[in-house]
């Protein structure tokens, strides 16, 4: 779709097509676990137990044009668990469809080797920014960051594929994708902390919490995403503007200060994330719960 322009449209029809036929054909199931709402599209009407997540994105498709009714229909006449993986999702959620389902708040997991990284911050500093290249998901990160980094002893380091045609500054240190083995034995122990300036409908993104887990403190845009995982001041920093944004990194140049963050960081998410052993046993009891029902 991103590539084929109008030819792609057709693309997720057949993906569509090609679900329908596999939820026909699997009859003999228990519980329904579907990820993400637009893949419970195709769905056909039954009894059978659903459990079905939910991201950002499926947060953006709810407000085109029939998608909320085309799902309504899905849920009705069965036992739903609607699992979004960030916490701000879930007042729109019941609010849509809390007449036909239980929404459940169910953070993804975090392996245990970034709870493993030791971290000694190198010098000069090193900011990193581990995303997508869009507009939306770099957003005000090559205006706002010019200032911050170009011309001064602070690095920004950029990973991530180009998914959108985007100029990336001079001043930026762009390496192209890199892979988690990468980032967690090469670049998160020496790093100052990541940056993320995203205008995206973002869900709890994943490398924030492997971020937090390795003790990196975050600044972040002031998004609900955002809002929802940081306490500004304690385990990150929520900025709106430039002068925001340059603060905050000058807040944690301090040894101290970007030390204490980030033990802060590293507990808040192993008590109210912890692994995907975890994870798998939030979803487990919901599949208990549903397959009773």
């Amino acid at each position: 779709m991103r590539t084929r322009g109008i030819r792609g449209l057709g693309t997720p029809l057949q993906l569509l097509r090609m679900l329908r036929s596999l939820y026909r054909r699997e009859r003999d199931i228990d519980v329904l676990h579907v990820n993400w709402l637009q893949n419970a599209l195709a769905l056909p009407r039954s009894a059978t137990p659903l459990l079905v997540t939910v991201l950002g994105t499926d947060m953006a498709m709810l407000r085109l044009p029939g998608m909320a009714a085309a799902l309504r229909r899905v849920f009705r006449g069965r036992g739903v668990f609607i699992c979004p993986n960030a916490a701000w999702m879930v007042p729109e959620l019941e609010r849509r469809f809390g007449d036909l389902a239980r929404v459940r708040h169910v953070p993804f997991g975090i392996d245990p080797r970034w709870y493993a990284v030791e971290r000694t911050p190198a010098n000069p500093s090193r900011w990193l920014c581990v995303s997508r290249l869009t507009k939306a998901k770099i957003g005000m990160l090559f205006s706002w960051g010019e200032a911050a980094f170009s011309g001064t002893d602070r690095e920004l380091h950029l990973f991530g594929p180009m998914q959108e045609p985007l100029a990336v500054p001079e001043w930026v240190h762009y390496h192209g994708p890199a892979t988690p083995e990468a980032l967690c034995s090469e670049w998160f122990p020496t790093a100052r902390g990541l940056v993320t300036l995203s205008a995206h409908a973002e869900g709890l993104p994943q490398v924030m919490l492997e971020a937090m887990a390795a003790t990196l403190p975050i600044v972040a845009s002031r998004i609900p995403a955002h809002v929802d995982l940081l306490q500004h001041g304690s385990t990150g920093w929520l900025c709106d503007s430039r002068d925001g944004f340059a603060a905050a990194l000058g807040e944690l140049e301090d040894d101290v200060r970007n030390h204490e963050t980030g033990l802060r960081a590293r507990e808040f998410v192993r008590s109210r994330v912890g692994t995907w052993d975890d994870c798998a046993a939030r979803y487990a009891h919901i599949h208990r719960e549903l397959a009773a029902s």
